[in-house]
């Protein structure tokens, strides 16, 4: 808990900090994060790096990819693996609607011990600025895979400090995990 606070203050104070630039949403870009995450299943919780990225292929729609490393509690490791696809539209001056389709990959490791979960998620919500260079979205995502559906909220904020970089986060509210992320990422 106290890491949690510890991320999200210093997200706050980034945010806060940063100077602002004319920005719109962007749909190509690359990332990298550092996270927090706790599972419901045998209460465990950890942290890790996260890589992700979209990239347009059309005026509205862009591929997207993530992978992210986990260290759990008990010697536990976990993989996540996205590639997917997504589509926006304008819903007002300011805001898209956005909907995605991906495929999930879960892999957790404990010693010789290995579990794969995999399947396809959806997200579907909203990103727009609100102001110049202040980046907001969120909506609902739904998993699922072999083991579980899950359904949950997500947030995230982005924040200009140069043409090219932004700061900020995500947070994931779902049946059976929470995350948080909090990083950098370079738009092109």
């Amino acid at each position: 808990m106290r890491q949690t606070m510890t991320l999200a203050a210093a997200a706050a104070a980034a945010t806060l900090a940063a100077g602002t630039a004319a920005a719109e949403p962007s749909y190509d870009h690359v990332g990298l994060g550092v996270g927090l995450i706790e599972l419901d299943e045998r209460d465990r919780d950890g942290e890790g790096l996260v890589l992700d990225g979209k990239f347009s292929i059309g005026p509205n729609a862009y591929l997207l990819g993530r992978y992210a490393a986990w260290d759990l509690d008990a010697g536990v490791d976990r993989e996540d693996f996205r590639l997917g696809g997504g589509l926006h539209g304008p819903i007002s001056r300011n805001f898209d609607l956005i909907g995605e389709l991906f495929y999930e990959n879960r892999e957790l490791e404990r010693g010789a011990s290995e579990r794969d979960d995999d399947g396809f998620g959806l997200r579907g919500g909203v990103l727009g600025t609100i102001s110049p260079g202040v980046t907001l979205g969120g909506g609902a995502v739904y998993y699922d895979l072999d083991s579980d559906e899950e359904l949950g909220l997500y947030g995230e904020t982005w924040v200009d400090v140069g043409r090219r970089v932004q700061v900020g986060g995500e947070l994931e509210l779902g049946d059976e995990q929470e995350l948080l992320t909090v990083g950098a990422r370079l738009r092109f």
